[in-house]
């Protein structure tokens, strides 16, 4: 019963997730990219530039109409649960997009200055998208694209590829809109890049620590009792005095590391300490090594 009801509220939190970002997604959008006369990148930047020569369809309804093809794609290749979210946020996506500009029609465009408007545009649509994808979905369009490769190559980061997909859709873009608006739409896919590669991984979070010291066992006692990191011993042998000795290995998080210095200092004054930022760490207290691949 008790699984049960948590599994509830994590699928409630899910669409809750997907709600706000396609939200945030769109408002980025129809308040800042659109009115920048910018084609950005991705099916957003397609449905765009498709809409400049077919003003019958708005640009809602063209994304929904190329998202089709790649929707049926993704029944084929992912989780129902995450196609299924797909779609809902594909079609909810749309929605605001066509609606947005009736609910601020006094407001847009929040400002004149174009620099200002790609970047927070750029900012918003990439913070809309990490949210939908924590919440196990996608935006469509090339997000489905990306996961796929996220599959294969999982050595590159999401806004890398995003950035080369998208790059290229600008080019096209080229040929409708000034060189001008093809380099603020560059300065608004670096910004998403940078932005959703900071939502879905987080900043430089964690570091990892190795100490040498003739007092490893006071160290590692602070260490645990004090900060809550886990902490190892590596076998160590001086390369100079040919003499054994423990090596303190330490993984934490990145707002403990002047607490984590300051016990080793107070412990050991000549300790030597090799500090390192982690790109990544799995297990206990970080992240899930099975999670989906975002």
């Amino acid at each position: 019963m008790l699984k049960r009801i948590q599994n509830t509220k994590k699928m409630l939190l899910d669409w809750l997730l997907m709600t706000v970002g396609a939200f945030i997604y769109a408002f980025g959008v129809t308040t800042f990219i659109e009115p920048c006369r910018i084609a950005p990148g991705g099916v957003t930047g397609v449905a765009i530039l498709i809409h400049q020569y077919v003003s019958q369809l708005n640009t809602g309804e063209l994304i929904i109409i190329i998202n089709i093809p790649l929707l049926i794609i993704a029944l084929f290749r992912f989780k129902l649960r995450f196609t299924l979210g797909t779609i809902y946020t594909t079609l909810i996506n749309a929605f605001f997009i066509d609606h947005i500009g009736k609910w601020f029609a006094g407001s847009i465009p929040f400002t004149d200055n174009r620099l200002l408007g790609v970047a927070f545009g750029g900012a918003a649509m990439a913070l809309g998208m990490g949210l939908v994808f924590h919440g196990h979905a996608c935006t469509g369009g090339t997000d489905i694209l990306v996961k796929l490769l996220r599959q294969k190559f999982k050595h590159l980061k999401s806004g890398m590829m995003f950035f080369i997909l998208d790059a290229i859709i600008i080019g096209c873009s080229a040929f409708k809109f000034d060189i001008e608006g093809v380099l603020y739409a560059i300065v608004s896919v670096l910004t998403c890049s940078f932005v959703l590669d900071l939502v879905l991984y987080g900043p430089d979070g964690a570091k990892v620590i190795y100490v040498m010291s003739n007092k490893p066992d006071d160290i590692s006692k602070r260490l645990l009792s004090e900060t809550d990191c886990g902490v190892t011993f590596l076998e160590g042998q001086g390369g100079y005095s040919y003499e054994s000795r423990r090596v303190l290995m330490c993984a934490f998080h990145k707002h403990l590391y002047q607490r984590v210095r300051e016990i080793i200092a107070e412990e050991d004054p000549h300790a030597f300490m090799i500090v390192s930022s982690a790109h990544e760490i799995f297990g206990e207290g970080f992240k899930n090594p099975f999670a989906d691949e975002i």
